[in-house]
């Protein structure tokens, strides 16, 4: 070994001009990836926030009961409508698809598994499986369009 290697930082990047980082192409600055979540999960809370001022009047309790249900699939129809620009990702359907089996399946056993089928059991396991449908729904109306990956 010379006496020159000794000092050398093994750390160090190589001094060659094609090692460069180019922060634009890689996963820098990528930033918050907005998918169809982010407006289902909104709009869902919206409804949940509109819910009890349509409960005040008698006429419209049924549909303020159903205000974060709504809310959820109207988050699915918003999504479409902002994202007409962007490109269509093949790949999205098969996440969809695993998404949906999520809600559809582990979250009314999740719930089944800590209430129980007795007494109000059931109850919660429907509850759960009908907030799962809408999401599902908002999840499927959203599309494929995603923004591309290059920034």
């Amino acid at each position: 070994m010379s006496n020159r290697d000794k000092h050398v930082n093994p750390y160090a990047p190589p001094e060659s001009e094609s090692y460069v980082i180019n922060a634009s192409s890689s996963h820098f600055n990528r930033g918050i990836k907005r998918g169809p979540s982010l407006y289902i999960v909104l709009t869902g809370l919206l409804g949940g926030i509109l819910s009890p001022l349509l409960l005040l009047r008698r006429e419209f309790s049924e549909i303020g009961l159903a205000m974060p249900l709504i809310g959820f699939v109207f988050g699915g129809i918003v999504y479409p409508i902002r994202s007409l620009s962007w490109p269509v990702d093949p790949s999205v359907r098969l996440r969809q698809i695993k998404y949906i089996a999520s809600l559809l399946f582990v979250l009314p056993g999740t719930i089944g598994m800590f209430t129980g089928v007795r007494g109000q059991g059931v109850g919660f396991i429907l509850l759960g499986a009908i907030i799962g449908f809408a999401v599902s729904c908002g999840i499927l109306i959203s599309g494929l369009r995603r923004p591309s990956k290059t920034p």
